[in-house]
């Protein structure tokens, strides 16, 4: 968001800075596209059409800065939404990954022994289903028994 500040900082500062040129730069010359600057009551004025076109000209540029700085002022809006949401999303990832953390999905077992008893069950021809029940496995652990059990054989 400071970056974002700092940009429109730049920006505006950059406008003035341009707008100052133009004038300072129409007073030393003392002629615009070949009519006569009138000095009236100590600034300059241009005289005729041109006028006309100059104020046109600084009304456009100004109509492109306020666009400009609108545009910008809805991506920091935007950002600003953005940055929110995300760190919304994050709070509830962290309680998330808080909570997996905290939860063990295999409760502690001596595994070796479970496994086995396993083998014994299924070389006694029991199903894979039975073998999952009684010792609590995962089914993928119990099919895996078995394609070793029957690659070992």
């Amino acid at each position: 968001m400071d970056n974002w500040v700092f940009i429109l900082f730049v920006v505006d500062v950059a406008f003035m800075v341009g707008i100052l040129f133009m004038l300072l730069s129409y007073r030393k010359s003392n002629k615009v596209a070949g009519t006569e600057l009138a000095m009236a009551g100590g600034a300059p004025a241009l005289t005729g059409e041109h006028h006309i076109e100059m104020m046109d000209k600084l009304k456009e540029e100004l109509s492109a800065a306020e666009s400009i700085t609108k545009r910008l002022d809805k991506k920091r809006h935007d950002l600003e939404e953005l940055e929110a949401s995300l760190q919304t999303n994050k709070k509830a990832m962290d309680r998330v990954i808080n909570r997996a953390s905290a939860e063990t999905r295999v409760p502690p077992r001596n595994w070796n022994d479970d496994y086995e008893h396993a083998v014994s069950m299924l070389d006694a021809g029991a199903s894979v289903d039975e073998v999952v029940e009684k010792f609590g496995l995962l089914s993928g652990e119990a099919e895996l028994i078995t394609s070793l059990n029957n690659l070992k054989n």
